[in-house]
C-alpha cells in the first residue's frame, strides 16, 4: 500500500475496528522503521 490511508480503508471496509486498535501500537513503531529504511514500502 502506497498511503497508509489504504491500510486503514481495506480495515474498515472488512469492519475490522478491533484490529485497527492493535495496529495502533505496533504502527508507532512500524512507522519510525519505515522512516529509516524505505525498503519496508
Amino acid at each position: 500500500y502506497s498511503s497508509r490511508s489504504s491500510v486503514f480503508s481495506v480495515l474498515h471496509r472488512h469492519g475490522v475496528k478491533l484490529n485497527r486498535g492493535k495496529f495502533s501500537g505496533p504502527l508507532g513503531t512500524r512507522k519510525k522503521k519505515k522512516d529509516d529504511s524505505p525498503a519496508e514500502e
